[in-house]
């Protein structure tokens, strides 16, 4: 059951607000002075709080600034007379989530309750939520930043394809024969040492060369000109005739009659 605190100097207004309360299924807690208000609000955890800011020795408002204070969260609707429009503002800024003027109707005072219930409900659960998204939102930075140090740690595939290439540069390639050959001599020639001549051939190599030679195939030793066929030169008289009438046709046409009838008017 919802527990109500109400806090005002006037018994009578605390016995019809009690009345109307317990009417509504609330359970009811009341306080008439500063020391039983504060022990109320310590200890009987109230779930609302019915404050008269009208209060005899200490004003309402230092009540109000008391609770919030201590960090009670707890909903807080001022039940007075009129106010003015400033002390009405000062009041809503310290947290107030509502004001019934005296004198009210029990519905009007009902309604209220049940409003700034509904308010408190609404605000808990956007805190419940705010606090889930930040605990989510911190434990997917917590996972993106294990995976950051995870990748930065682990070589990348282009890393690790380039180590071997790497290794094979830093490595100095196998010298063949002839390259160990070619660097001695190079060295030899850099101390200053001339290279050592070719010894020349034995008469019993120079005999076994001659005699290889001579055991190869007569095409082979002997490599004849090649003869032009009888069709091949055929060919190249027909040729040679053919250019020899078009060259003569050509002076034809160019020495005719009246070419040289051009050049003897000009003598």
């Amino acid at each position: 059951m919802t527990k109500v605190l109400t806090i005002d100097s006037e018994e009578a207004a605390v016995e019809r607000m009690v009345k109307i309360l317990e009417s509504n299924d609330y359970q009811v807690q009341s306080a008439t002075t500063w020391t039983e208000a504060v022990d109320a609000i310590a200890h009987g955890q109230p779930d609302l709080v019915l404050l008269d800011i009208e209060m005899p020795i200490v004003h309402g408002d230092v009540l109000l600034e008391f609770i919030r204070e201590e960090g009670f969260e707890i909903p807080v609707i001022v039940v007075s007379f009129p106010v003015e429009e400033a002390v009405a503002k000062a009041l809503l800024e310290q947290g107030v989530y509502g004001m019934v003027e005296k004198p009210y109707g029990d519905k009007t005072l009902i309604e209220k309750i049940e409003h700034v219930f509904d308010i408190a409900e609404l605000e808990e659960d956007i805190d419940s939520d705010t606090s889930a998204d930040a605990e989510e939102t911190e434990a997917a930075e917590k996972v993106s930043e294990e995976n950051t140090e995870k990748s930065e740690s682990e070589p990348t595939d282009a890393q690790q394809a380039e180590t071997p290439r790497e290794e094979q540069r830093a490595s100095p390639p196998e010298s063949t024969p002839d390259q160990e050959g070619k660097s001695d001599s190079s060295e030899a020639l850099a101390g200053g040492e001339q290279p050592s001549p070719p010894e020349p051939a034995s008469d019993d190599e120079a005999q076994g060369e001659s005699e290889t030679f001579l055991k190869q195939p007569s095409d082979l030793r002997t490599k004849p000109r090649a003869k032009m066929s009888k069709r091949k030169k055929t060919i190249m008289f027909i040729v040679i005739g053919i250019y020899i009438l078009i060259g003569g046709f050509i002076a034809a046409m160019y020495f005719n009659s009246s070419f040289l009838d051009r050049i003897l008017s000009n003598w």
